[in-house]
């Protein structure tokens, strides 16, 4: 959203354009390459994470010269809990592992029908095509394009 109007963009032709300031008096007009999001066979079903053992994600990188995040964001209503879990593999990686005691720290999802949720996400940061700025409302900006892939998990 910007200024309460939803906003997208389609990346699969590879070549985007995005405005600061739209109509104000900083408009800057800025075009990028964004990187593509990482290769990553999500399954066709929720995927279940288990908060005792390790859990291996293999990937391609979208970009081999750019890292991969991975992210893994879990709200509870019954624990009235929210966790979030941010995770950087290093450029060229194919693989990130997340080990047990970190998702220990998660709320437990599903464990009734209650609006509690979780997901998996998975992006290329793409440090490779960011594209710098100035106007009036930074002087040292920078627009840094990521793409993203992402899967509904629960979490046990």
């Amino acid at each position: 959203m910007i200024d309460s109007v939803p906003f997208d963009m389609n990346q699969s032709d590879g070549n985007q354009s995005f405005t600061i300031d739209p109509g104000g008096v900083n408009q800057t007009f800025l075009t990028f390459s964004p990187e593509p999001p990482p290769g990553w066979a999500r399954p066709g079903a929720i995927l279940v994470i288990p908060r005792k053992a390790p859990l291996a994600l293999g990937f391609t990188p979208g970009d081999a010269a750019s890292p991969t995040a991975i992210l893994i964001y879990a709200y509870s209503t019954a624990l009235n809990a929210t966790v979030e879990v941010q995770c950087l593999a290093p450029a060229g990686s194919s693989s990130f592992n997340i080990s047990a005691d970190i998702l220990a720290n998660l709320p437990p999802s599903y464990s009734r029908t209650d609006g509690s949720y979780a997901n998996l996400v998975i992006g290329t940061l793409g440090l490779n095509t960011a594209v710098p700025f100035t106007n009036g409302l930074a002087t040292n900006g920078i627009l840094l394009g990521s793409s993203w892939l992402s899967q509904s998990v629960v979490i046990q």
